[in-house]
């Protein structure tokens, strides 16, 4: 079966040859992402007949490479989420020792719910900015509810 699928490949130019070739690369990416797990072995071995050693070398490093890649963006996102959500305890946590020191605590306390569900943080910033100047609790409130 093989040297009837071969036979004419063989008739291929060089330039045609190297796009079938990557061609057929591109499918054995496409074999081991969406074929179950059972049948990988079988038609890798089928693919890896139809490939140059040093073509396999180059999808295995570009696999690899692509990889590599999406786990750098991703750890990049957390380290980002990360310093956002830091950044967000903070003002929350300015918020709350600047009211603490103006205010009843009890009244500072029933806003906490409130104050703790800003995800947004330039809304965040604006309670924040709210808090060092509010005259009351109660205009604080106003505010944050606004």
């Amino acid at each position: 079966m093989t040297a009837q699928a071969d036979a004419p490949l063989n008739t291929l130019g060089e330039g045609q040859r190297q796009q079938w070739e990557i061609a057929i690369s591109y499918l054995l990416l496409l074999i081991l992402h969406r074929r179950p797990d059972e049948q990988h072995d079988g038609l890798k071995t089928v693919v890896d007949e139809h490939i140059p050693a040093e073509l396999r070398r180059e999808v295995t490093e570009m696999v690899y490479s692509r990889a590599h890649r999406l786990l750098d963006e991703g750890r990049a996102e957390g380290r980002a989420e990360g310093r956002a959500e830091g950044e967000r305890k903070g003002i929350i946590e300015s918020i709350f020792a600047f009211l603490g020191t103006r205010f009843h605590p009890d009244a500072v306390q029933a806003l906490k719910p409130a104050i703790e569900g800003i995800d947004d943080l330039q809304r965040l910033k604006e309670v924040q900015l709210a808090a060092y100047s509010a005259q009351s609790v109660e205009a604080f409130t106003k505010t944050l509810y606004k």
